[in-house]
């Protein structure tokens, strides 16, 4: 398998675990792409050490600084510009056709060949279904009979992105839109036309929200109405994860890397932790803002029939209303 990460230094621990995570589970000669921005020598180092402890090979590369010229200023508060390097990766990576991206905040539970394999020879991308209200698929285009991808994991094709040269659709779209919600997520989706994507299960990327609520209420706590996935599938995922995603969640915004976390998951990624070339990382400080703790607190012990259906407001309501002006063409 072909696996593309994408990191500045602050994260490679956390992409660190994550690939032992993916050594232990997938056996084999893998290839292993690496978009630096600004990663230590120590710890490339360890990458490098780990990586050829498992009979990997392992490449780096750098942002080129045209995209540091239109990223560099992107309202970009919550992510670092190494988020966006999914999005050039046909560039970045000419010579090959096919790769599957993970986010650093993962980690992974089982062999992912039968990923892998998924065909998407007609395609650009293969990606799970993001748990997002309807308000979002307005936002960046999304006809109802499509869906709304979550980034942390795509198989993409690359030589279909380098045929249909996808990466001037991004760059048009990121120039005249550079306040969105989601940066390159968002730019991903309303670049992307049906006919491009296909979704994949949703065990291939469980993200924090359905760790922490059951079917009905990721409905509610989501406005997500009768268009999300079947509920045998949310269960069979939340059961029995390929891939486990620590994405920020309103609920609970300390991961398992943050000091304090109660992360449903905290465990196994100690676990994984335990096993790294990082088991001397000390855990992070929580740097979100005291107004923010406070509300996280104050929603945390709220009663459910209260939190639910204010959660559904806020996230799939209020915020995308508020954010609409952004997205105009």
């Amino acid at each position: 398998m072909k696996i593309f990460y994408s990191s500045n230094n602050s994260y490679a621990p956390i992409l660190g675990i994550s690939l032992t995570s993916f050594f232990k589970h997938n056996q084999g000669t893998h290839e292993i792409y690496i978009l630096d921005v600004d990663i230590s020598n120590e710890n490339k180092d360890k990458l490098i050490a780990l990586t050829k402890t498992n009979q990997g090979s392992i490449f780096f590369v750098k942002l080129p600084r045209t995209l540091h010229n239109i990223y560099d200023d992107f309202d970009n508060k919550r992510w670092s510009i190494a988020t966006f390097g999914r999005l050039f990766a046909a560039s970045l990576f000419p010579d090959v056709d096919k790769l599957l991206y993970l986010d650093c905040d993962i980690i992974i539970n089982k062999d992912l060949s039968s990923l892998y394999n998924t065909d998407i020879q007609n395609v650009a991308v293969a990606g799970v279904k993001e748990c997002l209200s309807n308000n979002y698929n307005d936002l960046v285009h999304i006809p109802p009979t499509s869906f709304y991808l979550q980034a942390g994991v795509l198989l993409m094709n690359l030589a279909y992105m380098r045929k249909h040269d996808l990466e001037a659709r991004f760059i048009k779209y990121s120039k005249t839109h550079p306040k969105v919600l989601y940066n390159d997520q968002d730019i991903l989706n309303a670049c992307l036309k049906t006919e491009e994507k296909i979704r994949l299960p949703l065990k291939y990327n469980v993200y924090t929200p359905i760790r922490f609520f059951n079917y009905q209420e990721i409905l509610k706590a989501r406005r997500l109405g009768h268009f999300y996935v079947s509920e045998s599938e949310y269960q069979t995922a939340k059961a029995d994860p390929y891939i486990t995603h620590f994405t920020y969640c309103f609920l609970d915004g300390k991961r398992p890397w943050i000091k304090g976390s109660n992360d449903p998951s905290l465990a196994e990624y100690q676990a994984i932790k335990q096993d790294s070339l990082w088991t001397d990382m000390k855990p992070l400080l929580d740097q979100r803002s005291k107004k923010k703790r406070f509300l996280h607190g104050i929603m945390k012990h709220l009663p459910k029939f209260i939190m639910l259906p204010l959660l559904g407001y806020l996230h799939g309501k209020l915020i995308p209303h508020r954010a609409k002006k952004n997205y105009q063409d």
